[in-house]
């Protein structure tokens, strides 16, 4: 009796044994590999406007984005800008740091210059705010100045119409002429009316022309973008910026 007695103790010290020792690895597990806690990174994106009218920021769409890990580059987060420039990235673990880039290969942001950025969630943060404000690159500040060009077009070539009864006329209405001194002439005393100089008229870059026809009655006025996109000011024809009256 007295041997079954010390086996049942036997057992039941080693049972004890047991549940402490699975009670320390617990605790030390949960020391050395502490519960994941996530939050979001929200922010909105806008960018100087490549609409000549709006002399403003405004946000941007439909723009790409991604969250990289910095300890952990496989560790990736995608995410888009909705129709108020807005974004989130949801469920992203708490206490690292970030990098947080644009994708500038699809419109609106290839008008900008690359953007990659430094973001640090801490430990436990729930959200946190992250604006960004994009630059516009060469070639969207040369296609913002073309924009400029053709709507300073607009303004002198309905004063000229006012004083003359017509457009300047080209050699019939179907017949293009490139934008030259001559032609500039012609508006010279509307530019200074409205404080602007001959260089406003032209193209950026001097290999480049507008192109304009008239009979008189209406007008054709054409550039060449340098990024192919839709700017609500102007139609769009040939993959250039067109304004007509």
């Amino acid at each position: 009796m007295s041997q079954k007695r010390n086996k049942i103790i036997v057992l039941i010290v080693f049972l004890v044994a047991i549940s402490f020792i699975t009670l320390i690895i617990k605790n030390y597990s949960s020391k050395v590999s502490p519960k994941i806690v996530t939050g979001e990174i929200e922010g909105v994106v806008s960018g100087i406007s490549y609409d000549a009218k709006i002399f403003d920021t405004i946000a941007l769409t439909n723009v790409p984005l991604q969250l990289i890990d910095q300890d952990a580059p496989k560790s990736i987060f995608n995410t888009t800008t909705n129709n108020s420039g807005t974004f989130v990235f949801s469920n992203i673990p708490s206490g690292s740091n970030y990098w947080l880039e644009i994708d500038s290969s699809t419109e609106p942001a290839s008008y900008y210059f690359p953007y990659k950025g430094r973001v640090a969630l801490p430990y436990g943060q729930k959200t946190i705010f992250y604006p960004i404000k994009l630059v516009l690159n060469e070639k969207g500040q040369r296609d913002y100045q073309r924009q400029q060009a053709l709507v300073l077009y607009e303004d002198l070539l309905e004063s000229y119409k006012k004083d003359y009864g017509h457009y300047p006329i080209t050699l019939g209405d179907e017949q293009n002429v490139n934008i030259n001194p001559h032609f500039i002439s012609l508006l010279e005393p509307y530019l200074k009316k409205a404080n602007m100089e001959a260089k406003n008229l032209l193209d950026p870059i001097p290999e480049r022309v507008f192109h304009y026809r008239s009979g008189g009655v209406h007008y054709w006025l054409l550039a060449y973008p340098e990024i192919v996109f839709d700017v609500p000011l102007f139609d769009k024809k040939e993959n250039a910026y067109l304004i007509h009256q």
